[in-house]
């Protein structure tokens, strides 16, 4: 009779072997199969230089906008309510100037320029 001879599985539990292959981590069972399951560090490193070389020239060429900082949203909110004030201080020195003034138009005729505000009714 012949002798039989088999491999009982190896298991050890988050326990695995692993090479490194150039960039790439492999890991290795007990007959020396390889299955890739990662990079090295300076894989990752390298891939993201050239990601973010890449998307500095897409900015730079107007592809890509950025997303605001939260420094660059605030500087904006505080322009626009700068301007915001700026017309209502506006709007306020035009409203003292018609009622010093008068009306800028008589709702009863339609003349324009009126010094002050008549009724259209009288005689």
């Amino acid at each position: 009779m012949g002798e039989s001879f088999a491999f009982q599985g190896f298991t050890a539990s988050s326990t695995l072997m692993c090479i490194i292959d150039g960039e790439s981590i492999m890991q290795v069972d007990y007959l020396g199969n390889r299955k890739v399951v990662g990079k090295t560090v300076e894989a990752y490193s390298e891939l993201e230089a050239t990601t973010t070389e890449y998307y500095n020239k897409l900015v730079e060429l107007g592809v890509i906008v950025p997303a605001k900082t939260p420094e660059d949203m605030m500087r904006e909110m505080q322009k626009n309510m700068n301007d915001m004030a700026s017309v209502l201080a506006a709007l306020t020195a035009e409203m003292r100037e018609m009622k010093k003034n008068g009306c800028e138009r008589n709702p009863a005729d339609g003349r324009e320029d009126v010094p002050v505000c008549e009724s259209g009714a009288g005689g």
